[in-house]
């Protein structure tokens, strides 16, 4: 992958044809120090992901990891936390349940109670 310096402060990238959508300049204050952390390492294959015409993605959800229900003060929303395909359990998020039923049925057969 080539670069051009733009200017100072700006970097133009040379991208796959692929990703044509993707702006491909940035500015030099985007750059950050690469500490390669081999335990949370992992190779996600460009190919597999399908990008949207935005330039976007949806990834599916790998499984749940968690349910609870968050009480406010005049209702319960039940909540799961979700593990992405591409993420391991660490990067897992809380996401509401009738989004996910609603979006990914198939992934809450899994048995996880509801606390």
């Amino acid at each position: 992958m080539n670069t051009d310096r733009i200017g100072a402060v700006a970097y133009r990238l040379a991208l796959l044809d692929h990703l044509d959508r993707v702006h491909n300049m940035f500015h030099s204050s985007m750059l950050r120090k690469f500490l390669r952390d081999e335990d949370c390492y992992q190779h996600i294959d460009i190919g597999k992901i399908e990008l949207q015409p935005d330039a976007t993605y949806v990834e599916p959800p790998y499984r749940i990891v968690d349910r609870i229900n968050q009480i406010l003060r005049n209702k319960v929303i039940p909540l799961v936390r979700i593990q992405g395909s591409h993420h391991n359990e660490a990067e897992s998020t809380w996401e509401r349940e009738d989004i996910i039923r609603s979006t990914f049925p198939d992934i809450m057969d899994e048995g996880i109670p509801i606390y």
